[in-house]
């Protein structure tokens, strides 16, 4: 024997309500935006290739040649603005999509990273001498081409 269930219009309307509810809940809380902002440096100046990256997560970018960028995030998480020889900043998104940011040179940051003749590397992964030579050093030289005065003050 088989027993029928019957639902009346009355429960049909509320299970039809929480459903909705359900789904409704779940989309605000996955309410990504894109924030944009321009990133320059305590004198105003636009800084290009500034890593902009929503702190973890594999989501990033780099502001362009006039320090701006685009980046999707939701309101809660953390951009993190980094570049050599700045402080890097963390900033929690908020509801505003527009984000102005100053970098602060540090040069903490510059003593580990080392500038070669094709690209950056941290002082430690420099495989030979690492020195410096002041601008004194060099025209006090008697030498007729620069090259010669780093060999002198060797």
């Amino acid at each position: 024997m088989r027993k029928k269930f019957l639902l009346n219009k009355s429960s049909c309307q509320i299970s039809l309500f929480m459903v909705l509810l359900l789904f409704c809940g779940l989309g605000a809380f996955a309410q990504e935006k894109i924030v944009t902002g321009t990133v320059t440096d305590v004198s105003g100046l636009p800084l290009p290739g500034v890593n902009v990256a929503v702190k973890g997560t594999n989501a990033g970018t780099q502001t362009d040649f006039d320090g701006l960028y685009s980046l999707q995030a939701a309101p809660g998480n953390i951009l993190v603005f980094s570049f050599i020889g700045t402080k890097t900043i963390e900033l929690v998104v908020g509801q505003d999509d527009f984000s102005n940011i100053v970098l602060e040179e540090s040069s903490s940051a510059l003593d580990v990273v080392v500038v070669v003749g094709y690209g950056t590397q941290k002082r430690e992964n420099v495989i030979g001498s690492v020195t410096s030579v002041s601008a004194e050093e060099i025209t006090s030289a008697p030498v007729s081409s620069v090259s010669n005065a780093l060999a002198l003050n060797r």
